[in-house]
């Protein structure tokens, strides 16, 4: 008989006699390791196993005793199972390793996923503790981020692998979600049902020149609300300012009051800012991410408590009423919304013209979106909530704005275009947040003729109010009482450097839109909106204007934040990602959208990829960091993966 080293694939393999109680058992003739005991003791006590066991081994020992044979080739077929489970553990171990050293192209990555789908298969246990070990051998994270953020989010990837082919579209899909190695397959097909056809001649509505009414855009608030004022702005977490390990030690550069760089909202800056809403506003909508960048510690009773507190704050609010959108911040974990639930906050018809969408069901890193390899185009039936509500629009001779949290277009399609192509005379404006950086996007009727003459809806986006990594900032909108269409809109920022922030931060003008923008389009006249036209005859400047598109880029970017120049290429994709609401026509190749990396001041800074500042420390930023690591001492990881993967099956 065969005895062979678990620890060691090629160690020395000797016969032995037979012992029918090696591992203290009567069904293997093998002698077998401990480790491997523990292994059968495991796998017996699975109901299918342990079933079989039950009832076929007192039937074969009782009725049959007279074909003792029988009973020895089960005893050896079952032992054999045991011994190539183990096996196969143990390969296991190196083709993880493997897959992740070569984990850097698209068909890299589709080889990791089919050792993770074994490893998956073994149950969430290994699955967790292999990667929480990865995290912590191939990282610069700390480990209790790796314990918070694997613990989380990775029983969603282990869930996701043992419901899909790992060499299938969905799986190209996820390798784009978590390494952004993958182009995203051609999107697929799908007719959006409408209930009735256009109508032959849509109602047009049409400006009796009116006073504007004024709305505030505000998005991605961030509040930490364990801020703590003199606590050091740099430190080994994504966010700083707290005392993350306990008592504080030496400050380097301490925490002001009102907020800092490097670290999220603190309550008294969310607050002033809500008291200066001021009463001239009809509304105010919140394009989400209430939740601080905290991914790694977002827990479920944690959120919603964080969710509550914000709802009361804004209800004290007198006479201006803030309309929110759901954020992927607000899932637990984060980025995580099933797709078969249902809860009255994802999708709200809030008031006569604006209806707010959980757009997070698109969104390439809710890891939820691909546990199926059939493919399901209206996740918890958000489209046709859209249509219902735009239909409804329609028949009362109405307009209607469309708010959430994630942008169209960033390989997310949001909005179907059949949707936007339908409801077209319906839909007077779409407003959303997420980038953390102000900017517009232009979608057209015909995307393959994109002009002023078939610009058909605009997408406003708006900065961040965190101070994480530029001056806080928010959009205030003039919108016309006949149309509800855009006439200007005015950016409002607070200096985090100003002598006085930290007495009485002062939100002052950065820009109108109307009067910087305007120079670029001399044929605006000063009865017409910001119409989709308007947006995309400014990206014919930015086309040929040095100075329209530098000032753009100025305005996105936000003061204060240092980003490398945009050559020639880089303006070109720029402008055409502005003209990109529909997903096929993105320009910007998939890439790595979020790697960490330790700056010479000792804390987290971020590299982009889709300027994607709304992310965090989750399983993608870990499986980047993982497949790209250098100076690794692989036998330390194999000895610990082999420790967990066989213990925890």
């Amino acid at each position: 008989m065969l005895y062979i080293c678990p620890h060691d694939r090629h160690a020395h393999v000797e016969s032995l006699p037979c012992d029918e109680h090696s591992c203290g058992i009567s069904l293997c003739c093998r002698r077998l390791p401990p480790s491997w005991c523990s292994l059968r003791e495991d796998l017996l006590t699975r109901p299918i196993y342990k079933d079989w066991v039950d009832w076929r081994w007192p039937y074969l020992a009782n009725h049959i005793p007279q074909h003792r044979n029988v009973m020895r080739i089960f005893r050896s077929l079952l032992c054999s199972i045991l011994l190539c489970l183990t096996l196969v553990r143990a390969s296991l171990v190196d083709d993880i390793i493997n897959a992740i050293k070569n984990g850097v192209t698209c068909g890299g990555c589709h080889s990791l996923l089919a050792p993770l789908k074994v490893l998956a298969l073994l149950g969430d246990g290994p699955f967790v503790g292999t990667f929480t070990a990865v995290c912590k051998g191939l990282t610069s994270f700390d480990d209790d981020v790796c314990e918070g953020a694997v613990r989380t989010q990775a029983p969603i990837i282990a869930h996701d692998l043992r419901s899909i082919n790992p060499f299938g579209q969905t799986a190209r899909k996820l390798c784009d979600g978590l390494l952004g190695l993958c182009q995203p397959p051609a999107v697929n097909q799908y007719q959006v049902p409408f209930p009735k056809p256009p109508p032959a001649t849509p109602k047009t509505f049409v400006s009796t020149g009116k006073t504007p009414f004024k709305v505030v855009h505000f998005s991605d608030i961030h509040i930490d609300r364990n801020y703590t004022v003199g606590a050091d702005t740099t430190c080994t977490k994504p966010i700083c300012c707290r005392h993350w390990n306990g008592e504080p030690g030496p400050v380097a550069n301490p925490a002001g009051p009102m907020g800092s760089r490097n670290c999220d909202t603190p309550p008294a800056l969310a607050q002033h800012f809500l008291n200066t809403i001021s009463s001239d506003n009809k509304f105010s909508i919140f394009t989400g991410d209430v939740i601080e960048a905290t991914v790694w510690l977002a827990e479920q009773g944690f959120i919603n408590h964080e969710i509550q507190l914000f709802n009361n704050e804004i209800a004290t609010l007198p006479d201006v009423p803030v309309y929110a959108a759901v954020g992927n911040h607000e899932g637990a974990p984060t980025n995580a919304f099933p797709r078969n639930t249902t809860s009255k906050a994802n999708n709200q018809w809030l008031f006569d013209t604006l209806i707010s969408i959980n757009t997070v069901y698109w969104y390439k890193h809710n890891y939820w979106l691909y546990d199926s390899d059939t493919v399901q185009p209206d996740p918890n039936g958000v489209l046709s909530f859209v249509v219902s509500q735009l239909q409804a629009a329609e028949d009362a001779g109405q307009r209607a704005w469309l708010v959430g949290h994630i942008p169209p277009g960033g390989r997310t399609d949001v909005m179907s275009d059949q949707i936007v192509q339908r409801y077209r005379h319906v839909i007077a404006g779409q407003f959303y947040g997420h980038s953390h950086q102000d900017e517009f996007m232009v979608g057209y009727s015909d995307n393959n003729r994109r002009s002023a003459d078939t610009a058909i809806t605009a997408a406003l986006i708006a900065p961040a109010f965190t101070p994480r990594s530029s001056n806080p900032g928010f959009k205030v909108y003039d919108i016309d009482p006949d149309t509800y269409e855009v006439m200007d809109y005015k950016v409002y920022r607070t200096d985090t450097t100003s002598p006085d922030f930290h007495i009485e931060p002062k939100w002052e003008l950065s820009y109108s839109a109307r009067e910087t923008y305007s120079r670029y389009v001399p044929d605006l006249q000063p009865q017409d909106s910001l119409s989709p036209a308007f947006w995309h005859r400014l990206t014919e400047a930015f086309e040929n204007d040095d100075s329209a598109f530098e000032t753009y880029l100025g305005f996105k970017r936000g003061p204060g934040v240092e980003t490398a120049s945009c050559d020639a290429q880089c303006r070109r994709n720029t402008i055409c990602d502005i003209r990109a609401l529909k997903v096929e026509h993105l320009c910007t190749p998939s890439s790595p959208g979020l790697n960490f990396r330790r700056s010479l001041e000792g804390h987290a800074t971020h590299d982009h990829g889709h300027h994607d500042e709304c992310e965090g420390p989750g399983i993608n930023a870990i499986f980047q960091a993982a497949t790209t690591a250098t100076d690794v001492d692989w036998d330390a990881l194999r000895k610990e993966l082999e420790a967990i993967i066989p213990a925890s099956a």
